[in-house]
């Protein structure tokens, strides 16, 4: 038995020119109706034109965080446009489908596999970015972020580990995290959002936007940018959950607009993967899957004191204290419900 989560993250864009990544890659590709330029992370760069007669009515690039990859398509003069951006084993491909069968093959890069984990604040409007960045509501945004940074390969260990621009205001937010200064955190994660992203979920280190927010201007840097969808998905997580050793902290920075939600497929240091719910700014149901035989200790939010355990849905089960350790044996899973203060 697993917690589900509806929510399928597919952002999308009409804009021409927008930057995005590709899926499970650190290449990025700006799209125009015509054209389309790719950038790799070591400064590759290629570019492909396409000899068709415009304009191109409901031009719309799609960001697929569920199949690894991207959509460009619209109508031109003369027909249906539509072709895919993916990495395949290692390959990235451009698969024309419409007006004619084509594939290309533009570089090889390394590829990330699908993350099994997903999250939802409980928002389902349409993905559409230029929209979703207007309202700056981060229940919208935060899914996204957190399964395209769950994605995107690391960045190299040996680039530079200044702390300047948008990774500055990030090492701002992870200060917050830790003083759990809730409001003040969401108010920066905001901020970080409008400084350190353009585009379509598009990492940056400076704000060509000049919005005031950042106290330097660095060069860009897009290899180490990456690290704010990276970390940034770390930093998520860990408001909803965070392991210690043999600790789980449940909704240990739980944001005040975050107040019903779901995390699942949650894979711990042991193996074990967990499904929460929350509403009403409250902890409802965890479900553990341990993937081998050992204890931990249950941390719960300072509100509560005591949930129920049990093994199976339909026994009694009994009351355990935040605080307490419980044994957990392999693949015997564990529900927890009945969170109370």
């Amino acid at each position: 038995m697993h917690i589900d989560i509806a929510l399928r993250c597919k952002p999308f864009s009409h804009e021409p020119g927008t930057v995005c990544l590709i899926p499970g890659t650190d290449w990025r590709v700006r799209v125009f109706p015509t054209l389309i330029h790719f950038f790799g992370p070591e400064g590759q760069r290629h570019t492909e034109h396409f000899p068709i007669e415009g304009p191109i009515e409901g031009f719309t690039i799609e960001q697929d965080l569920e199949q690894k990859k991207l959509r460009v398509f619209g109508r031109a003069k003369l027909g249906y446009q539509r072709y895919e951006i993916r990495c395949v084993q290692d390959i990235i491909d451009m698969v024309i489908e419409k007006p004619e069968k084509k594939i290309i093959r533009i570089a090889s890069s390394p590829t990330m596999a699908l993350p099994k984990e997903r999250l939802s604040l409980g928002m389902h409007k349409l993905q559409h970015w230029e929209e979703m960045r207007r309202r700056l509501d981060l229940r919208e945004i935060l899914p996204l972020w957190f399964r395209l940074g769950l994605m995107t390969p690391s960045a190299s260990q040996q680039t530079n580990t200044q702390k300047q621009g948008s990774l500055g205001l990030f090492e701002e937010c992870l200060a917050l995290y830790e003083t759990k200064e809730k409001k003040a955190l969401e108010i920066r994660l905001r901020h970080l959002m409008m400084a350190g992203f353009g585009g379509m979920m598009n990492p940056r280190l400076c704000d060509p936007d000049h919005q005031g927010i950042l106290s330097d201007d660095p060069e860009e840097d897009h290899k180490r940018s990456l690290k704010l969808l990276q970390g940034g998905a770390e930093l998520i997580r860990s408001l909803f959950f965070l392991e210690k050793q043999n600790t789980w902290h449940l909704l240990p920075c739980l944001l005040p607009r975050f107040d019903a939600g779901r995390l699942t497929q949650v894979e711990t240091r042991s193996g074990d993967l967990l499904d929460l719910e929350w509403s009403k700014s409250t902890m409802r149901r965890m479900i553990i899957h341990p993937k081998i035989d050992h204890s931990i200790e249950i941390v719960l939010p300072k509100e509560l004191r005591r949930c129920r355990l049990r093994h199976r849905i339909q026994e009694k089960g009994r009351s355990i204290q935040t605080g307490e350790t419980i044994q957990l044996s392999a693949d015997k899973a564990v529900f927890l419900d009945r969170f109370e203060k």
